[in-house]
C-alpha cells in the first residue's frame, strides 16, 4: 500500500473489529469486577474464621492486593492504556505519527488520562488521526530531517539533498569501539521511518533499519581501520571517530517524494503566516 492510500483508509481498523476488542474489553472489566468482590468477600469470611472480623488479617499471597473502588478504576485505566495502544499500532497509526504526537499520546496514557477504551471514543480518534495523518506525517518529516547538519534552511524551507550529516550521534572508545547514542538514535529512527512510510512499508523496529544495522555493524568492529559502514534499501551510512554519521539516500525517488512534502509543509506553514498578517491588518 503506498502511503497516500494510508492517508485515505479507514480500513485498517475496522468498525468490527474495534467492536469485538471492546466487548473483550468490557467482559474484562466485568470479570475483574465480579473477581475484586469476591475476594473481598472470601477476605471478611477468612477473618470471621480466625476471630479477627475487624482486624488486618490476609492470606499472605494476598497480603499486598486491596480490593477497593480505586484499584477496579486501576485495572480499567491499565486495560484501557493497552487496548489504546494495541489499535494504534494494529492500525499503523503509530508509524504515521510524528514525535510530538507519539509523546503526547504516550503522556496520556501514563497520566491515565486517555478516554476510556469504548466504541465511540476509538472511532472518533482513528477518524480523527487519519483526517490528520498527512499533515502529522508532513510534520514529523520536517523535523526529522531539519535537524541534519548539511541542510540549508531559509525563510521558505529547506531541500533535503541526496547525502547528510548527523554530528554527535556516534561514540568511539579504543576500549569499547564504537556505539550509537541513546539520546540521538530516535532521530535517525524518524528518518529512517520516513523512508518506510513513503515507500508504503511499515516502520521498523527497534531491532531493525539502518539503526539495527548500523548497531550490528558497530558491535562487529575491533579496529578503528576496520569497516564501519552499514546499508538498508534506502540510506548507507559510513561513521567516524568524530563522532559523526554520514548519510547517503539511495532511493531519489523518495527524496523527492519527501522534498515534495517538505515544500508543501513551507508553503503552507507560509500561507498561514500571510493570512495572519493580512487578518491583522484589516479592519473588523
Amino acid at each position: 500500500m503506498a502511503y497516500q492510500d494510508i492517508f485515505r483508509s479507514h480500513d485498517l481498523v475496522r468498525r468490527g473489529s474495534i467492536e469485538e476488542l471492546c466487548g473483550h474489553r468490557d467482559r474484562a472489566l466485568e470479570l475483574y469486577g465480579r473477581a475484586f468482590d469476591l475476594l473481598a468477600e472470601a477476605e471478611k469470611a477468612y477473618k470471621l474464621a480466625v476471630g479477627s472480623p475487624k482486624g488486618s488479617v490476609y492470606l499472605e499471597f494476598l497480603r499486598d492486593v486491596r480490593f477497593g473502588r480505586p484499584e477496579a478504576e486501576s485495572v480499567r485505566t491499565e486495560i484501557d492504556s493497552a487496548l489504546w495502544r494495541h489499535i494504534l499500532v494494529a492500525s499503523n497509526l503509530m508509524s504515521l505519527m510524528d514525535e510530538e504526537e507519539r509523546k503526547k499520546f504516550q503522556q496520556q496514557l501514563e497520566r491515565g488520562e486517555a478516554p476510556a477504551a469504548t466504541v465511540p471514543n476509538i472511532d472518533a480518534t482513528v477518524t480523527r488521526l487519519y483526517a490528520e495523518a498527512r499533515t502529522i506525517f508532513r510534520r514529523g518529516l520536517v523535523n526529522a530531517f531539519s535537524r541534519l547538519s548539511d541542510i540549508h534552511k531559509t525563510n521558505d524551507g529547506f531541500k533535503l539533498g541526496p547525502r547528510a550529516i548527523m554530528r554527535g550521534i556516534v561514540t568511539w572508545n579504543p576500549y569499547l569501539s564504537f556505539s550509537l547514542s541513546t539520546y540521538r538514535d530516535g532521530e535517525l529512527a524518524d528518518i529512517d521511518r520516513v523512508f518506510h512510510v513513503l515507500d508504503g512499508r511499515p516502520s521498523p523496529g527497534y531491532s531493525e533499519g539502518i539503526s539495527g544495522l548500523i548497531r550490528e555493524g558497530m558491535r562487529n568492529v575491533r579496529g578503528e581501520d576496520e569497516k564501519t559502514t552499514a546499508e538498508s534499501d534506502y540510506i548507507a551510512a559510513k561513521w567516524h571517530k568524530s563522532g559523526t554519521l554520514h548519510l547517503r539516500f539511495l532511493r531519489d525517488d523518495l527524496r523527492q517524494a519527501a522534498n515534495r512534502l517538505i515544500a508543501e509543509h513551507y508553503g503552507a506553514a507560509l500561507s498561514g503566516r500571510h493570512a495572519s498578517a493580512n487578518h491583522q491588518g484589516s479592519t473588523p
